[in-house]
C-alpha cells in the first residue's frame, strides 16, 4: 500500500482540475514520466520526497509549499501543492513552469498559498486524483 495518495486542486465549478487538463496536454511519453514519478513519491516517506543535497523529484518551498520538478518535453514543469489536508495525502493546487529561475506564472508560490488555505478551510475543493 503507497505512503501517501494524491489530490488535486478543483473548484466545484470547473469539469476539470488543473491537473487533468495539463496531464491530458502531454505526450504519451510526458505522461508515462509524470506517472512514473507519483507512483516513486507514493512509495517514500516525505524525507524521501527531498533528498540532500537535492532530490530530482521534489523541493520544499516554504510556507507547507513543496514543487514536484518534471523536466518533460523540454518543459521544466512545477506542479505546486502540501502535505494535507489530511494524513498520508498530497495536494496538487496548481501547475506552474519554470524558465530561468522563474515561476510561470509569476505568482504561482503566491496563488498556491491562496489555495492551500482555501482547502484547508474546505476539504469539498479537492478530490483525489488517481494515478492511471
Amino acid at each position: 500500500m503507497a505512503l501517501w495518495s494524491f489530490h488535486c486542486y478543483k473548484p466545484r465549478a470547473q469539469s476539470k482540475s488543473d491537473l487533468e487538463k495539463w496531464r491530458n496536454g502531454l505526450t504519451t511519453r510526458a505522461k508515462a514520466k509524470f506517472y512514473v514519478t507519483l507512483r516513486h513519491l507514493a512509495d517514500q516517506p516525505q524525507s524521501g520526497w527531498e533528498k540532500p543535497p537535492k532530490s530530482p523529484y521534489a523541493k520544499r518551498l516554504g510556507n507547507g509549499i513543496w514543487e514536484l520538478r518534471l523536466f518533460l518535453d523540454n518543459v521544466q514543469h512545477r506542479p505546486l501543492g502540501f502535505f494535507g489536508p489530511d494524513q498520508r495525502m498530497f495536494c496538487i493546487l496548481l501547475i506552474a513552469e519554470e524558465k530561468g529561475g522563474e515561476f510561470i506564472p509569476k505568482d504561482a508560490l503566491k496563488q498556491a498559498i491562496r489555495r492551500m488555505e482555501k482547502v484547508k478551510a474546505d476539504r469539498r475543493l479537492i478530490h483525489e486524483y488517481q494515478i492511471l
